[in-house]
């Protein structure tokens, strides 16, 4: 026996009534490249920690133009480092946007390896809007330096392997004349974009730009 289809009746939807799928935020977590390097200094007369992020390839041709860093800039954060009720805490940080979580996992890890009694990162007193969305994010108090297998997941490159990129343009931590333009590019930075206690978003670096000015081909 035949069997018998019954043929709605309805009106076909109109392509304005169908529901969209929800679009997703994309990730503004930014990945490090090949060139990325990160160099810490120490000032123990001011009792202070540097971690200073940035491209190699832009501040290598700088350096050899005689030009300041500051363009080749990635991040950069001041920690108190000798203060023992502030001991560990963000002075200033500033990054370009979406270098914030690597910025701040990197001075972890620093502030671990070279700075005696700071296992972890602790917030300013004083934060900037962005640095607030920032801790409340993490869910934490303090931030907790990882590993290099975390930090290659995270990022699809090892802490190590930035720190090594660093050492071709200072290989000693303690403040002075090899790293004395990484520290005056970091103040550039904080100069440039004033953010008291917590990274602040700044215009994302447009390397392919950055480095056609600084004389690479493209």
């Amino acid at each position: 026996m035949a069997e018998h289809w019954k043929e709605s009746t309805a009106r076909p939807k109109l392509r304005s009534e169908i529901p969209m799928p929800r679009m997703h935020r994309r990730n503004p977590l930014q990945k490090p490249r090949s060139s990325t390097a990160v160099n810490y200094i120490i000032d123990e007369r001011a009792g202070l920690f540097y971690c200073v992020v940035y491209d190699l390839r832009i501040a290598d041709q700088l350096a050899y133009m005689g030009r300041s860093l500051e363009p080749a800039m990635l991040g950069a954060v001041s920690v108190n480092s000798g203060n023992e009720a502030d001991k560990c805490s963000v002075d200033y940080a500033v990054a370009r946007k979406g270098y914030g979580p690597l910025l701040y996992d990197l001075t972890a890890r620093g502030l671990e390896l070279y700075v005696k009694g700071c296992d972890a990162l602790l917030p300013s007193q004083d934060q900037s809007p962005y640095a607030q969305r920032l801790w409340k994010r993490l869910k934490t108090e303090e931030l907790l330096p990882i590993g290099d297998r975390i930090f290659s997941a995270k990022y699809a490159m090892t802490a190590s392997a930035m720190e090594k990129q660093g050492r071709k343009i200072a290989r000693g931590r303690k403040i002075g004349p090899s790293n004395r333009a990484l520290e005056q590019a970091a103040y550039e930075m904080f100069d440039k974009y004033v953010a008291v206690g917590g990274v602040e978003k700044t215009k994302p670096v447009p390397l392919d730009r950055l480095l056609a000015q600084a004389g690479y081909a493209q």
